[in-house]
Parts: C-alpha cells; structure tokens; sequence
C-alpha cells in the first residue's frame, strides 16, 4: 500500500477510536505512527544507499542555490528598474550655472533692473 491510501484509509476511521483526540474522522495518533514508519524507512534506505542519497542531497542543494540566485537576481532587477523610474521622474537639474539666473534678475526686466518708483 501506498502513502496516500493509508492516509485515505486513516481518514475513513471513525472518531471513536482512543488516544489522541480526533478531528473529522482522523486519529493523528495513527496519522503520525504512518509518517513515522515511512520516515523510518526513508532513513533506513538512505543508509543502505550512501550514493544514491549523496546524489539526491547534491541535486537538491544545486536546485536550492538556483532559486535563490534567481530571487536575488530578480530582486536586483525589480531595484534597478524602479531606481530608473525614480530618475526619470525626478527634475533634472542640469549644469547651466548661475548666468541664466542672473540674467533674470538685472537683464532687460529682471527684479533688480527696474528702477525703485516711489509712488
């Protein structure tokens, strides 16, 4: 039998069983003796097959490392793109100096160019 049938099969008991309370039917006593047994088993293999255990670690962890490089990746990304939105709305202030500015207070109009009236 498989794992998903005995836990099927530990579902359909019924509640009046002892022990651990049960919720809808499910006695978490039989629930964690099954995943115990499998997990037991699991070791058990794992010790009888050093090699194939290393592969599946070192496949796992590769698969890991990927993800995670993804993420930062797509993090950095996701940055960069709003750093450049910020740029591209934010008022450049160019290097025109001071000369424009001068020029709008004492040339033609400017503030200081007007002679004071008293009136």
């Amino acid at each position: 039998m498989g794992l998903l049938s005995d836990l099927t099969s530990l579902g359909m008991k019924a509640a009046s069983t002892q022990g651990v309370p049960t919720t809808s039917g499910l006695d978490f006593g039989d629930l964690f003796d099954t995943v115990g047994d499998y997990a037991s088993k699991a070791f058990d293999w794992m010790e009888e097959n050093p090699t194939a255990t290393g592969a599946i670690a070192g496949a796992a962890s590769a698969g890991l490392q990927y993800l995670s490089a993804k993420e930062q990746q797509d993090y950095y990304e996701k940055k960069l793109k709003q750093e450049e939105r910020f740029n591209a709305r934010r008022p450049s202030s160019g290097s025109q100096g001071y000369g424009s500015h001068t020029t709008n207070l004492t040339g033609g109009t400017g503030l200081l160019a007007t002679p004071y009236k008293k009136y």
